[in-house]
Parts: C-alpha cells; structure tokens; sequence
C-alpha cells in the first residue's frame, strides 16, 4: 500500500493504515462474544475505536474508525448469553458510549441498557470503555440512573485538576464529573473502576492534589495509576515533559494516598519502573 503523508503529520499516516486495515474488518473478528461458563459472565464487544481526540491517546489512531456491531446483533448475543443463563455481563469497547454513532447516526447505547433490564436472567452489567464526556454530553444519566442492572461502570478521569483536563482535551471538568456520579447515585449506587495519569506533562504537586480531592468524592473500589509515558506521534508530546523520576515520584505519591483510603491499585504504563 502507498501513502503520501507530509513529513510534520506522521499522525496521519498511522490514521491512514488503521483505516485501511480496519475499514472492512468484519465485527466478530473483534473477538464480539466470550464465555466464561465456570463464572457465569460474558463479555460482548460492542464497538472498536473512538471518535475523541485525547492529546495523549495513539489508540485514535490505531484503532480508528469507530465501528459499531449492528444493534441486531447485539440483542441477539444478549438474548442467547440470558437462554444460557449468564448471570453477569460486560459490555465493552474503546468507548461504549459512542456505540452506534458510525451506523445509526446517534447514541444508541442507552437502547442497549434498556433491553438489558428486561432479561430476568442476567442480573449485573458492567460498562468497560465508558468515556464520562459522551455520557455527560448526551445526558445518559437518567438511564444509567434509572437501571437496575447497570452496577459498575469502567472508565477514564485520567485526572482531577481542570487545567490538567483541558491540556488533554478530556470535554469535561472536574465538576461534571463529580455531579454526573453523584447524581447517579442518589437513586442507584454504582461502582467505579477508574483510570488516572500519573506524570502527565506539566502535571504539579498541586495538580496531584486536586486529582486525589475528586478522588475521594467519586469513591472508586479500584484506581489504574497509568505512567504517562511520551510519544512522538501524539499532541501532548508538544508540551513540556517531565522527568522519569518525577514521574515515578508522582506515581508513588498517588499510589501511597490511595492505598491509605483502602483503594485497590494497578499500576501501567510502560517506560518507568516502579519501586
């Protein structure tokens, strides 16, 4: 395959293969269904890819474009895995919520919830991949809210300072995303697994604190510590970086804090070591 790609945009030539390859890609190649009988849960693969823009994120690129199972196909594998009498399910993606936007033109996730609390055998839903900004920017909250099943949701903050957010381009602020739980909550408790960036570029003792201050009020049971780690092909690479050791410093800082609160901790990111 031949590309031409001006010599300042090596962004674009990694968009232009990820199109290229993904572009016909069946859905089920995703790998749309897998069982795990002994544990009576399943995960279904809803969509690959993402239509945001994060100014640290390469997955834009190597997984775009957003694709989107047919929503057919979807309460198919839902009506089979509740016959089979699955108790739990997953449903996941790169971002869950942009789930139908490349073939139905519009958020058709909240769809797939409300089928969800009609089956009587599957009790427990856990949405992986959920971007908190497309949620909140397309008042999911109601249905979310509102479902019985729906019992944990996975997704990024990646951090809590609104400086910090805005130099990733996150389309929320710290604020949002406190009420959007919050007032979730209030009519059906919902579990957190939530991701942060340590070391972000230009990220500052302060920042560190305002992250752990969101934290504490959005509540997680488990925290991923993602080392920032830089890359040439990404917009956060253009701002000032921090040092390994600072890094490693502010991944330790937040690891300790959160370890006190009984928060479960994974630490990722590939770069740095961790001691």
């Amino acid at each position: 395959m031949d590309y031409i790609v001006p010599q300042n945009q090596p962004s674009l030539l990694l968009k232009l293969i990820s199109e290229d390859v993904l572009i016909n890609k069946d859905i089920n190649d995703f790998g749309m269904v897998v069982r795990y009988p002994e544990y009576s849960f399943a995960e279904i693969y809803i969509s690959n890819g993402c239509l945001n823009n994060c100014s640290f994120c390469k997955l834009t690129f190597q997984k775009y474009p957003l694709k989107s199972a047919e929503l057919s196909k979807v309460k198919e594998f839902i009506d089979s895995l509740n016959d089979e009498k699955y108790s739990k399910v997953i449903l996941k993606g790169t971002n869950i919520c942009q789930y139908g936007l490349d073939i139905y033109n519009e958020y058709m996730l909240p769809e797939i919830i409300s089928y969800l609390e009609k089956k009587e055998n599957i009790k427990n839903v856990i949405l992986a991949g959920f971007s908190f900004k497309d949620a909140i920017k397309n008042d999911f909250q109601s249905v979310i809210a509102n479902s019985r099943k729906v019992v944990e949701l996975c997704g990024s903050l990646e951090s809590g300072s609104d400086r910090i957010l805005e130099l990733i381009r996150k389309g929320f602020t710290s604020d949002e995303i406190i009420n959007f739980v919050q007032g979730i909550r209030k009519i059906n408790y919902k579990s957190l697994y939530l991701n942060i960036i340590a070391g972000f570029p230009t990220e500052t003792l302060d920042d560190i604190k305002k992250t752990l201050t969101v934290l504490k009020k959005l509540d997680p049971y488990m925290v991923d510590i993602c080392r920032y780690t830089n890359s040439e092909f990404v917009y956060s690479s253009h701002y000032k970086q921090l040092s390994p050791t600072e890094i490693q410093n502010h991944t330790r800082i937040y690891s300790k804090v959160l370890q006190k609160r009984n928060i479960d901790i994974n630490i990722s990111g590939k770069g740095y070591e961790y001691n």
